[in-house]
């Protein structure tokens, strides 16, 4: 399962990351899996794909990470699968010595504006092993640039 492409970046800075999470009824389901609840796995994968976002422009893309801890993740309800999730990441600290970004995320529904989870803590340590180019795109490319990128075309 390709969770890149249920996660659309809305806004990437610094500072803060939106994105929108929806997870289709016509992804693959585990027998694990509760029928019409999207699988509390992806949602955490979303929460943390945002949050690195952040990490990354702070970086200028030029480094990857992991999450090293995460605290008050506490669903108010199950997310539903075909709901639009957004999820918001905002930039606390960063600690030089510890390679180190401190992050809040938010998780609300886009059509009431109800929130899911609120104040999410995360760190993320940064790790220059991790090659960035096998991690989520978050600089915008036209399809045109993306099919030669791929070989197609001139």
């Amino acid at each position: 399962m390709n969770y890149m492409k249920m996660i659309n970046f809305l806004e990437v800075s610094p500072k803060k990351s939106i994105s929108r999470f929806i997870y289709r009824e016509s992804e693959e389901i585990s027998s694990f899996d509760i029928a019409r609840l999207a699988p509390f796995y992806s949602v955490i994968e979303a929460i943390f794909q945002t949050a690195g976002a952040v990490a990354r422009a702070f970086t200028e893309n030029k480094k990857g990470g992991y999450i090293v801890n995460f605290s008050n993740l506490k669903l108010k309800r199950p997310v539903m699968m075909d709901e639009l999730i957004i999820i918001t990441a905002n930039f606390i600290s960063y600690s030089e010595r510890q390679e180190c970004f401190f992050l809040k995320t938010e998780l609300k529904t886009a059509l009431e504006n109800d929130i899911l989870v609120n104040g999410c803590d995360l760190i993320i340590k940064q790790d220059k092993s991790i090659t960035t180019g096998k991690l989520n795109n978050i600089k915008k490319v036209n399809n045109q640039e993306y099919l030669l990128s791929l070989g197609f075309g001139e």
